[in-house]
């Protein structure tokens, strides 16, 4: 219900201001407005302490998973969130196989586009994952249980059907 609400309201705002061109009348002059370049985020899901977001422009859509409290955070374009996605369906596969291990253990996976996702279990903190993106010179993104993983497969591998529907329903492709 959240979700539909807010995106009602951004729906109505972009509404407002119009998508094609629109004649605002100010006092006695007119202006005119056209929605021709936008950069457009939405907050598609919380998962935790982890936000699941879409960003769109005119011209790309990428999804984001950034930390509520952190500075670390993934701008993924569509192949690489699916991708990663796929990897991440691994989850519960790594949780079950790392859970009951006496020492500090992990077990690591490339993506095709060159992420790696390292399923980690630590006497100190749990079991956790951690994603490597492509770049060398970034920090790594670490989401803190396999649950959060899980959920935030299944979101990736559904990311062409979340930018679709926000295109639709904001008709700008």
């Amino acid at each position: 219900m959240k979700k539909r609400f807010i995106l009602t309201q951004l729906f109505l705002v972009l509404l407002y201001v119009g998508y094609s061109d629109c004649t605002v009348a100010e006092g006695s002059s007119a202006k005119n407005y056209a929605l021709d370049r936008y950069n457009l985020t939405w907050h598609v899901e919380a998962l935790g302490d982890i936000n699941f977001d879409v960003q769109k422009t005119e011209a790309t859509s990428l999804i984001i998973i950034d930390k509520k409290h952190e500075s670390t955070r993934l701008d993924l374009t569509l192949s690489e969130a699916i991708e990663l996605g796929n990897a991440l369906s691994q989850t519960r596969k790594y949780y079950e196989k790392l859970r009951f291990k006496d020492a500090d253990t992990e077990e690591t996976l490339k993506t095709e586009k060159g992420m790696t996702v390292t399923f980690r279990k630590s006497e100190k903190f749990g079991f956790y994952i951690s994603i490597m993106p492509k770049e060398s010179y970034s920090t790594s993104f670490t989401i803190d249980d396999y649950k959060t993983g899980i959920r935030l497969s299944e979101l990736l591998k559904n990311s062409k059907e979340v930018i679709d529907f926000l295109s639709t329903r904001l008709l700008l492709d």
